[in-house]
């Protein structure tokens, strides 16, 4: 018996690959080129999400689940082309999850999972990140200076 019997060669590029969607200041769900090839947005109709953990905890960053459909399903959020880029338009869903993409840069990143939805469906990981936009580091700094100014001027 070889070792080599039963051994699976690792796909490299599948998983060096770390592709990436930026949230933009519209509510738009941008993907990366990357991103685009790896869920090979080319020929898919629509991206049904999955929110994998509440809004309210604050301790893990943000997940969801990308399942991409080839046929239309009314489950999921339309894929449209803006130029080069494809993108989902979430301004509403963002809203209603409380995730404020307006003073914050918002990014996903984007990985394949080794399962299938509903047995053909391909199935993706956004784990989410946010920094705050420059005019919202500005005002945090401002907010920050006031508070210790009326810091100072409590009489003791």
């Amino acid at each position: 018996m070889s070792l080599f019997d039963n051994a699976e060669i690792v796909d490299a590029k599948r998983f060096e690959t770390i592709a990436h969607a930026a949230v933009l200041s519209s509510g738009r769900l941008r993907f990366a080129t990357d991103a685009m090839e790896m869920m090979n947005l080319t020929t898919v109709k629509g991206i049904i999400l999955f929110s994998l953990n509440d809004r309210r905890d604050a301790d893990e960053p943000r997940e969801f689940v990308a399942v991409t459909c080839t046929k239309e399903d009314p489950r999921a959020f339309t894929v449209k082309t803006s130029g080069p880029y494809k993108y989902i338009s979430l301004k509403n869903f963002f809203i209603q999850q409380e995730i404020n993409f307006k003073d914050y840069a918002t990014t996903f990143e984007v990985t394949e999972v080794n399962e299938k939805f509903e047995d053909s469906k391909s199935v993706f990981r956004l784990s989410m990140f946010q920094t705050p936009r420059p005019h919202e580091v500005e005002r945090l700094k401002r907010a920050e200076q006031e508070a210790r100014r009326q810091a100072s001027d409590i009489a003791f």
